[in-house]
């Protein structure tokens, strides 16, 4: 049974971190595929508004099911009920709260965007009042969801080496690698319609490929 719900969590954890990159590419790009892709303030004014508000709300009804990945997590640790096993499930509640507000932040500061090029601002580069917000608010409030969720995923890394969790030792040095090389390094060497996607969707890019390994490493373990 418990080997079951690995391989039901993982594949959903999955399939979650896809649609939110799904929802990235349409609030942040125009979906071609054959040029770079020129950053968030570049692409946002020619974006039509209904590829965006789809973005928009498919990632916010999203977001919330990155507790999936949590659940996924907290089944491989040993004993179960160990602190841990509700330390990652409560860090992952909250930062999935702070990154709805990021992931909508991007809709907002468009709006701002749009409205100061309206009113004779460049277009190019972001206004006072777009950059203000996104540099006060949206950026500040990132990071602290990415602390937050470091917090239960470092404790989960700590178990794997120390052998109390169902995965090999050697998955501790794995799951985070193959999760820093999609979110950063990866976008340098790959063709140019990978890249676009690798870069605007970096992070979640990373995060479904980090739980496709890990329900790879997990799918007999437990059998």
């Amino acid at each position: 049974m418990r080997n079951t719900r690995l391989r039901v969590s993982g594949l959903l954890a999955t399939a979650v971190f896809l649609v939110m990159v799904a929802s990235d590419l349409l609030m942040l790009t125009s979906l071609d595929l054959s040029r770079p892709y020129r950053g968030f303030w570049s692409e946002a004014l020619a974006l039509p508004q209904g590829q965006v508000t789809l973005g928009y709300f498919l990632g916010e009804l999203t977001i919330p099911f990155y507790c999936v990945g949590a659940w996924h997590l907290s089944l491989t640790i040993r004993p179960r009920g160990h602190w841990v096993s509700r330390l990652i499930l409560v860090t992952s509640a909250y930062s999935a709260a702070i990154f709805t507000v990021w992931h909508a932040s991007f809709a907002f500061n468009r709006s701002i965007f749009r409205a100061e090029v309206a009113a004779g601002a460049p277009a190019g580069e972001p206004g006072p009042e777009a950059l203000f917000a996104f540099v006060t608010y949206a950026e500040p409030l990132f990071r602290v969801g990415l602390a937050v969720a470091g917090i239960g995923l470092l404790s989960v890394f700590g178990m794997i080496l120390a052998g109390r969790t169902l995965y090999p030792r050697w998955a501790a040095v794995v799951l985070p690698v193959v999760f820093l090389v999609l979110a950063f390094v990866l976008a340098h060497y790959v063709p140019v319609s990978a890249a676009v996607v690798l870069r605007a969707g970096a992070w979640n890019s990373a995060g479904a490929a980090m739980f496709a390994m890990s329900t790879a490493i997990l799918w007999n373990r437990d059998a």
